[in-house]
């Protein structure tokens, strides 16, 4: 809360400091396509020269979730897209 004077005024800060980064990230940009065509062949070139192989984080992981915990995971989710954390893609809103 550096440079506040209330906790009200650190998440106001917090905020407007959110909405810039998002106003300004490299996607928003006109050759957001170029930049992440550069990223990816950046990461796969690291790949390359480091030995690594990338795998998903959930890959070969079905059936290791119980009912109870997918649903929390719903839940949980429904809340964040209402809370509009972050956007649905072309299936999601199918």
């Amino acid at each position: 809360m550096i440079g506040c004077c209330s906790e009200q005024c650190y998440r106001i800060k917090l905020l407007q400091q959110n909405d810039a980064v998002k106003r300004s990230h490299w996607c928003k940009s006109k050759n957001h396509e170029q930049i992440r065509d550069k990223r990816i062949k950046t990461r796969k070139k690291n790949d390359l020269e480091l030995n690594r192989k990338y795998t998903p984080w959930n890959k070969g992981k079905t059936g290791i979730y119980s009912f109870a915990t997918l649903e929390k995971i719903r839940k949980a989710t429904q809340i964040q897209f209402h809370k509009e954390m972050f956007k649905k893609t072309s299936i999601e809103k199918k």
